[in-house]
C-alpha cells in the first residue's frame, strides 16, 4: 500500500487496491471526519453519526452519499494517529453499540494507552501525524472560513453570508 497507514499485516490484493484507489481522497475525507467529531464536542460521535453528518452535507449540495467503507477506516486512522480517543459506547441506528470518539489525546489516559497498545499502535510513532492533525483542529476552531465547512457538514451555522 502506498498510504501512510498500513491496512494490516497480510492484506488481500483487493484491500490493497481499494486503499490505493482511495488514497488521493483519504486526506480530505479524514479532515471532514475530524471536523464532524470536533463539531460534536464533548458528546462525541460514533462512526455512524459521522457518516450521517457527511451524508447530510453532501445531500444539501446534490452529491451522492459517502461510502461508509471509506469513512470508517478514516476514523480508525485518526484514532491510531492520536487525534481522537474513545470515551464510551452508544447504540447506532441498528441497535448495535459503537464506540464514541472525541477529539484530543491525553497522554495520561492509561486506559486509552493500554487500548492502543493492545491493538499494536504506539502513539509515539504517530506523534508527527498527531501534531499535524492538531494543527488542523486549531485551524478549524480559529479560521472564520472553517465555519462554512462546519455548516456544509451540518455541524454548525455559517458566520458569514
Amino acid at each position: 500500500m502506498t498510504g501512510r497507514v498500513p491496512i494490516h499485516k497480510r492484506p488481500h490484493a483487493t484491500e490493497t487496491e481499494a486503499a490505493e484507489r482511495i488514497a488521493p481522497q483519504a486526506g480530505k475525507l479524514r479532515d471532514q471526519v475530524l471536523a464532524v467529531i470536533l463539531g460534536a464536542g464533548e458528546r462525541g460521535a460514533t462512526p455512524s453519526e459521522v457518516i450521517a453528518a457527511l451524508d447530510r452535507g453532501r445531500a444539501r449540495h446534490g452529491r451522492e452519499p459517502v461510502n461508509p467503507y471509506s469513512v470508517r477506516p478514516r476514523v480508525t486512522e485518526l484514532w491510531q494517529g492520536g487525534a481522537i480517543k474513545v470515551v464510551g459506547r452508544r447504540p447506532n441506528p441498528r441497535g448495535n453499540r459503537e464506540e464514541v470518539y472525541v477529539t484530543g489525546y491525553d497522554d495520561s489516559d492509561e486506559a486509552e494507552a493500554a487500548r492502543r497498545e493492545r491493538h499494536g499502535y504506539r502513539v509515539q510513532s504517530w506523534k508527527k501525524e498527531a501534531q499535524r492533525l492538531q494543527a488542523g483542529l486549531d485551524r478549524l476552531r480559529e479560521d472564520p472560513a472553517a465555519a462554512l465547512v462546519r455548516a456544509w457538514l451540518g455541524i454548525g451555522e455559517p458566520t458569514c453570508k
